[in-house]
């Protein structure tokens, strides 16, 4: 562990790469890399550089040698020998905290601690038109600012950082002011680093912010913080996001050109653009191009590439991971997708709060009517993210026995290896969701390489094609769990 910054500067140029198991031939070489830029913070001879498919990867300089590399695997999401989202939860959320804080949290098999589980919006201050849903992660990062508990927010904002490309439509940032708060407001499924903005704020050691983000990277920021004590003082609150997946840049680009925009004429984009009327999850896709200044819509639903569980443009770490709920954060914030409140083109979020002193906050702000949020149990939190559950749990199952029988690296999980046994049906879904999000990477590169969107789409076909397929149920079952599903509704709310 690293005592202090001094010990850390002295320490980084011995780090050894080259041994037999570290994160260049485990992690990088077997394509896990989710570019959160943690190792980075660890090792300046470490870059975090964006690849030719539009993805964020570590890259080390040539000829390093020295002492240990047990410093990078400790902070690395996907390493071998870093702990585990429980692990890490455990320490930070099981402890009884004070008698005037409450309980100590519980834990849920499916969502990890919880100290208190809601569904709802934010009801005042227009938070909630402005996000992708109820306005939760926006309102709870300002009011930690107003209270004075913050200086700053690291989240993810439109355009590039000064550090790296200024080509890319979005990028980690640093808001000290409300306004640059809420320029962070909506969902970006776009690659993202933190390499630069954990360089940037060692620059100001006494400001606290609270970091904004998806579960692997909170969890690379909980093992930083266990390595470095200045990235522990430095931030004060993890606030989650529930994930389905990290997309490449290629995601954005396919929606704007088969909305009409070239991927070298898309000036912004926006993922979900909510629209009065329709179901929440019914999501618009919008690009402007910088020669016209015209904006396009697209309904995601028209096209196979803006289908989710299809999972064009996945990082490949993200069938390797097995946090939904973001369960090293102390809140978690995702989309209330369950019947009775999907039809809500307003948006509404479910909420985890594990941090005691966040419990107070949110049941303050719900006594005095600025948020409109009512108890939701751990069972129905964890039914709104069901289809990622499944992918996460029983899908990764069956990838990770899939690696071991091709005697591949695979990052070490709490779900174990399991062959697909009686369900192959479930199993060829995962399989083909494998190889969609392979071969979109490959299929997009070509199409820009040739200038021609037709070459994507030709060569996607045969594996939509085929997913439909496997994925299309009868009708009866499909009414079986919709049934099911507004049964569980209903007895929650006669519970309550």
């Amino acid at each position: 562990m690293v005592n202090d910054r001094g010990g850390h500067d002295r320490c980084r140029e011995k780090v050894l790469l080259m041994a037999d198991d570290n994160l260049f031939d485990t992690v990088i070489r077997g394509g896990y890399c989710i570019g959160c830029g943690a190792c980075a913070a660890v090792s300046d001879r470490i870059t975090i550089r964006l690849n030719s498919l539009g993805m964020f990867e570590a890259a080390a300089e040539s000829g390093m040698s020295g002492c240990d590399a047990a410093p990078l695997a400790a902070v690395c999401p996907f390493s071998a020998t870093a702990e585990d989202e429980t692990v890490i939860a455990r320490r930070l959320f099981a402890a009884g905290p004070t008698a005037a804080e409450g309980d100590a949290a519980a834990w849920h098999k499916e969502i990890g601690f919880h100290r208190r589980t809601y569904v709802g919006h934010v009801a005042e201050g227009g938070f909630r038109a402005e996000g992708s849903s109820g306005g939760m992660a926006s309102w709870i990062v300002l009011e930690l600012m107003n209270r004075g508990e913050i200086d700053g927010v690291i989240h993810v904002r439109p355009g590039g950082a000064p550090a790296e490309d200024n080509s890319l439509l979005f990028s980690f940032a640093v808001s000290r002011t409300p306004e640059e708060v809420r320029r962070g407001a909506r969902s970006r499924y776009y690659p993202v680093t933190l390499a630069g903005v954990l360089a940037e704020i060692r620059k100001t050691p006494e400001s606290r912010f609270a970091l904004v983000g998806i579960p692997c990277f909170v969890k690379a920021a909980r093992l930083l913080a266990e390595q470095d004590p200045f990235f522990a003082r430095a931030i004060r609150f993890h606030i989650g996001l529930v994930c389905g997946h990290l997309k490449s840049s290629a995601y954005a680009e396919c929606l704007g050109w088969l909305a009409g925009v070239a991927p070298d004429d898309l000036e912004d984009v926006e993922f979900r653009r909510k629209t009065p009327g329709q179901p929440a999850n019914r999501y618009v896709f919008t690009a402007r191009s910088k020669s016209t200044n015209a904006e396009v819509r697209l309904p995601t639903t028209r096209v196979a590439a803006g289908d989710w569980g299809l999972g064009f443009f996945k990082y490949k770490a993200c069938d390797a991971c097995d946090d939904v709920f973001a369960e090293t954060a102390d809140i978690a914030i995702g989309d209330a997708w369950l019947p009775e409140y999907v039809d809500d083109s307003r948006g509404t979020n479910i909420v985890i709060v594990r941090h005691a002193g966040l419990v107070t906050l949110v049941e303050n702000a719900i006594a005095s009517a600025r948020l409109a949020l009512e108890p939701l149990a751990p069972e129905r939190v964890a039914e709104s993210q069901r289809a990622g559950l499944r992918h996460r749990r029983e899908g990764l199952a069956c990838r990770l026995h899939d690696a071991r029988a091709r005697g591949e690296w695979s990052p070490p999980k709490r779900v174990a290896p399991t062959p697909p046994g009686r369900r192959p049906r479930r199993a060829a879904v995962y399989r083909l969701r494998e190889q969609v999000a392979r071969e979109s990477h490959a299929a997009f590169a070509k199409a820009k390489a040739g200038s021609d969107l037709a070459i994507f789409n030709e060569q996607m076909a045969p594996l939509v094609a085929a997913y439909r397929a496997r994925t299309r149920s009868p009708v009866l079952l499909r009414a079986f769990w919709l049934a099911r599903r507004i049964v569980l509704a209903v007895i929650d709310r006669l519970s309550r």
